[in-house]
């Protein structure tokens, strides 16, 4: 018998699923509007001008100028909790390197089972489809709640929550709903996890492409100010334009100092028997821009114009499928929205139009450039009209 013929094929999640029927479709004029890569008006993967300028920088430097560790670390945690927080707490925070967001999940959720004991994460429905496969894979089980900003339904929802049970959220706007909570929610959503004594596990994965940088941490300020501890794990790939460098970081708030130096060693030991060590280019890029101050400045300005260009296509499609009743958007932000569409309609799109959206009508604005605009938006109000 031979040792693979049992071997079945990983189950597709429903991003890598819609990706494989875009990749299978041979038509000419066929719309991704499910990755996340941003593009330009061209329909170019974009560079933001700080990442070139920086990257020119890091070639220049390579191997004269050896990589910081604790330079990464430390622009990633002002940039994360802020200056006014690492000013007064920087001991009771433990943070490390990881190969993009989901590795930093990955990680995360290893050092919740490993470590902490943790057996049971609650995910927030809508939500990215991958959570799930890496919670299983840490071996954890997986319970699910419907997000809300009503904090009495939140609550009752997690009533059966036992203490030590971890929480998943998202800090910036949602994927893949776009939508955002307010200051007031996410101190009610803290104190609900403060008096169930769960841990958040805070999914930074688009910081700046929302509301703003800073408003973006809100979350992240709010829940650590109110519960003893916290995991952040952070992706720079749609923020700094490096999606296949895989830059990432987990940061562990313990509630005291004393504890942090443990918390690190324990997130190296699980580190050293999986990838080792990360890879240190697109760390260097991101690590240069954090660290200059003229390049930080720079790179907000411009996460500020990608922002504009998210809104005026997002407004642009709108405009052209000319439902705005149906799809209210005034608390949407950021990199995706979701669609109020069949699932029916949403394989019609695919197979009658070659438009390409995930099943819960979650729609990427990274790739909906003006040529295309009109005519998804004509497409999308038909199907929406049936």
């Amino acid at each position: 018998m031979r040792i693979v013929e049992n071997v079945k094929p990983a189950e597709l999640d429903d991003v890598r699923r819609v990706a494989k029927l875009i990749q299978q479709d041979t038509r000419t004029a066929k719309y991704d509007l499910v990755s996340g890569i941003l593009c330009d008006d061209n329909g170019d993967a974009m560079v933001l001008p700080t990442v070139l300028e920086s990257q020119k920088r890091v070639v220049q430097n390579w191997g004269r100028v050896p990589f910081s560790t604790r330079r990464f670390i430390s622009g990633v945690e002002h940039l994360v909790f802020g200056a006014d927080f690492c000013q007064k707490n920087a001991q009771q925070l433990a943070s490390v390197q990881a190969p993009g967001g989901t590795g930093a999940l990955r990680l995360a959720f290893d050092f919740f089972a490993q470590q902490l004991k943790g057996e049971r994460i609650w995910i927030g429905t809508p939500c990215w489809s991958n959570y799930q496969n890496v919670a299983k894979a840490a071996g954890l089980a997986t319970q699910f709640f419907e997000h809300t900003s009503q904090v009495e339904v939140f609550e009752q929802q997690l009533v059966d929550t036992k203490p030590n049970d971890a929480l998943i959220l998202q800090s910036g706007a949602h994927n893949p709903s776009g939508s955002v909570y307010s200051s007031e929610e996410w101190q009610q959503i803290a104190q609900v996890c403060r008096r169930k004594q769960l841990i958040p596990i805070i999914d930074n994965a688009s910081q700046g492409l929302g509301r703003g940088v800073e408003e973006d941490s809100e979350a992240i300020r709010v829940i650590s100010s109110i519960c003893p501890n916290l995991i952040v794990a952070t992706s720079f790939s749609k923020n700094f334009t490096l999606y296949h460098e895989q830059v990432g970081a987990l940061t562990i708030k313990v509630e005291c100092e004393r504890y942090t130096r443990a918390v690190q060693e324990a997130m190296n030991g699980i580190i050293r028997s999986n990838y080792s060590s990360p890879s240190q280019f697109g760390a260097s890029i991101v690590t240069e821009i954090l660290g200059d101050d003229s390049l930080r400045m720079t790179w907000e300005k411009e996460l500020m114009d990608v922002r504009s260009l998210l809104k005026q296509r997002k407004h642009a499609l709108l405009t052209s499928i000319n439902n705005d009743k149906a799809i209210p958007t005034h608390t949407v932000y950021g990199v995706f929205f979701q669609l109020p569409l069949a699932l029916s309609d949403i394989r019609a799109l695919r197979t009658r139009d070659a438009i390409y959206l995930l099943d819960n009508g979650r729609i990427s604005l990274t790739g909906l450039t003006p040529r295309i605009i009109e005519n998804v938006g004509t497409c999308i109000r038909h199907a929406l009209l049936r």
